[in-house]
């Protein structure tokens, strides 16, 4: 049976009872401190609703009589006079729930469900006792109805996300925007309220647990003590307007007004076809509304790889993007540049080359033959991004170069080239090697081949057994890699230099990932970074010369501490001996955030040695030391400081590289919408793995590596 679309759109500018604001049935809400809270009118909640409602109909192909529309539109404006009369719900708390149980009801698995709300975020007093923390989370992060004041009441965190699980949990495929603070009662007291209209109600509300009970309270309380949806949504993707203690904003387009997350994002979809990534659309959101209002960041949790409005996934490939274009018709194209969405800490380098491509463009194919948009040389880098000038010569097509485009490495500086020298073992093995190098573009993008005057970064060499070896001149290519993949024979030379290339510019990129700010020193330091035995850990972390050793099933802790005056994004990545570089911290985002006035942050490991048949497994058992290090990263985050997006950084394994039926994710997990099962069933491959807690310049980033030596267990 083919699957069907659905829609629930909320869209509420007035806050009021629809019949006016003096009816009998008046219920005003109070603060903890005993004051009236007002829910002051918004201008473009409506207007959000009405062109997604456009898109969804024209584009997504979504049945009109499957929206559930509910708005409240301002009395006297041009919406009210359109609605008034015809058979609009108005989103009372009671439709809200009605709608989204009736998604339920009527659809099936596979379906697909795209739910957006525009209006006001609030938070109130949990009603939930004894379901959350006690402290600055006993509080519900709510949605604020049209009849707050009628009668009506909070749609609750645990409450949606009671409603958004039983949809998750029937397999249909689920889609929540949400332009409103998410969090809007996290705003501090003392914070300013910027100037125009903000989608959230500052005031904590005091709640009265008898009479605001939700209607699934069973099933709310079925939940038990897990994270909020908001955290660690199951089964759906979720775009939020911005993060805790930030403002979700409204702009205006002539004589429009809109919500700053959903005008940027029907700003993308209008550059994009519908089947393109979750990833591809927040980073262009993310990047535009950064544009614009460097203090709103855009939020998402969920699976990155899945496209926004299918079940479908892509493989995971990572590229930089176009953050901002700066092209003048009227001046010549060497005045032209971009702004990438990377710097230093990406590990962008000044002189490095980048096409760039298509929004949405499918990177699993290669790239050769596809219409590139222009070609552009990095100038210069700093912790708002990197400047990029189009390169002479190369056509540049400047009218569709914008804001989300894809930049994809095409030529790294000489000097920053990884050098391969062939240590032949004789002289016309040595130039059938330098011409089948040079007719498989050996030499581009990452490794540059060396005639031995100097020494290689890499040094290839033929074995007895007449098998190509690769020696690094460190444990970059960890010995444990002989176990794992395949031999290359020398004397089938012709067949096997191209998988031989692509192993070398595999672990050209592995170096450069490990190496990334090893020797970088943050002056002044942002963050008090250590590594420490987790309670309860049999032995302790001890330091032998450069490697920390841990025994297998042993707990660590990685503890940080923010000693700045800023806001600071944090992410954990592990390098480990497959050549795999995976961010292990945080799971289902890319950073977590640190305030300045944040306490110690302390996340748990757990130390894996191979125990199990595999390529690791039987270098375990040959002796071979299993080696792997982790970088943590912190950097300034907010203002004109771009959070950190490291997943540029991530690799597979050389292995599933090489053997695309071994991936973890990609063609395999297409299936699969649940981004923490996906992640869980990549844990056994993972030699660090993240236990979840019970309870440029130089002073833009900072990175501290802990290389550990994981001890075998005991007989």
């Amino acid at each position: 049976m083919a699957s069907d679309k659905w829609a629930v759109l909320i869209g509420i500018d007035y806050y009021h009872h629809p019949d006016g604001p003096d009816h009998k049935d008046s219920t005003p809400q109070y603060d903890i401190s005993g004051q009236n809270i007002g829910y002051p009118s918004l201008d473009g909640c409506v207007n959000d609703i009405l062109e997604i409602e456009k898109y969804l109909l024209t584009t997504i192909c979504v049945p009109s009589d499957h929206i559930t529309k509910l708005l409240a539109p301002v009395p006297g404006s041009k919406h009210h006079a359109k609605t008034h009369g015809n058979k609009i719900l108005h989103p009372t708390y009671l439709n809200i729930v009605k709608a989204l149980e009736d998604i339920h009801r009527y659809a099936n698995k596979g379906d697909f469900v795209y739910i957006h709300y525009s209006g006001h975020g609030a938070r109130s007093t949990t009603i939930f006792t004894g379901l959350k923390d006690v402290g600055r989370e006993d509080l519900d992060e709510c949605l604020v109805p049209c009849d707050i004041t009628n009668g009506g009441q909070y749609l609750r965190d645990l409450e949606m996300g009671a409603l958004l699980q039983d949809l998750a949990d029937k397999e249909l495929i689920l889609t929540v925007v949400l332009d409103c603070c998410h969090s809007g009662g996290a705003v501090r007291g003392d914070q300013v309220m910027p100037a125009g209209k903000v989608r959230t109600i500052p005031s904590i509300h005091k709640s009265e647990p008898s009479c605001e009970k939700p209607k699934n309270l069973d099933k709310v309380m079925a939940l038990g003590r897990k994270d909020s949806w908001l955290k660690s949504p199951k089964g759906f993707v979720l775009l939020a307007a911005c993060r805790e203690r930030q403002f979700a904003r409204e702009c205006e387009d002539g004589p429009n007004t809109y919500g700053v997350l959903t005008y940027y994002l029907l700003r993308c979809l209008q550059y994009s076809n519908v089947d393109i990534s979750s990833e591809y659309i927040f980073n262009n959101v993310l990047s535009a509304v950064h544009n614009h209002y460097s203090d709103q960041t855009p939020h998402f949790l969920g699976d990155l790889d899945r496209f926004f409005f299918s079940r479908e996934n892509r493989s995971r490939m990572y590229a930089l993007s176009v953050r901002k274009v700066i092209i003048d018709q009227r001046k010549e194209s060497n005045d032209w540049c971009v702004v990438l969405n990377g710097h230093s800490l990406n590990g962008v380098q000044i002189g490095s080359e980048y096409d760039i491509l298509p929004f949405g463009f499918d990177l699993s194919p290669k790239i050769g033959g596809y219409k590139i948009l222009g070609r552009v040389k990095v100038a210069r880098t700093d912790s708002s991004g990197s400047i990029a000038t189009f390169i002479p010569g190369i056509e540049i097509l400047g009218e569709e170069i914008h804001e989300g485009c894809l930049a994809v490495l095409h030529e790294l500086p000489l000097d920053q080239h990884t050098t391969v020298h062939f240590d032949a073992p004789n002289k016309q093995a040595k130039i059938d090697f330098a011409e089948l190098w040079h007719d498989h573009q050996g030499d581009a993008t990452w490794l540059q081949l060396v005639d031995g005057k100097k020494p290689g970064d890499f040094i290839v060499s033929v074995t007895n057994g007449d098998i190509f070896e690769i020696n690094p001149g460190h444990d970059i290519l960890s010995a444990t890699m002989k176990h794992c993949l395949g031999p290359l024979m020398a004397k089938h030379m012709k067949a096997s230099l191209p998988r031989l290339i692509k192993r070398l510019q595999h672990a050209a990129r592995f170096k450069m990932t490990k190496e990334l700010g090893s020797n970088r020193v943050s002056q002044p330091r942002l963050a008090d970074i250590q590594i420490v035995p987790a309670e309860g850990s049999v032995s302790n972390i001890e330091k032998d010369g450069i490697y920390w050793q841990v025994a297998h099933g042993d707990r660590y802790r990685i503890t940080v501490s923010n000693c700045s005056p800023f806001t600071l994004a944090l992410t954990i990545l592990n390098c480990d001996p497959e050549l795999r570089v995976a961010r292990i911290f945080p799971r289902e985002e890319k950073y977590c955030v640190l305030d300045a006035d944040s306490p110690l942050f302390s996340e748990t490991f757990e130390s894996c040695y191979p125990t199990e048949p595999s390529g690791l497994y039987n270098a375990a058992q040959a002796g071979l030391p299993i080696l792997e290090v982790i970088k943590v990263f912190v950097s300034k985050f907010g203002d004109f400081s771009h959070p950190q997006d490291l997943d540029t950084l991530q690799l597979m394994s050389l292995q599933e590289f090489e053997n695309p039926s071994r991936r973890g994710i990609g063609a395999e997990t297409a299936g699969s919408d649940n981004l923490a099962a996906v992640l869980n069933g990549l844990d056994t491959r993972r030699r660090a793995k993240h236990v979840p807690s019970e309870n440029e310049e130089m002073s833009t980033w900072q990175v501290v590596d802990f290389p550990l030596r994981v001890i075998p267990p005991g007989p």
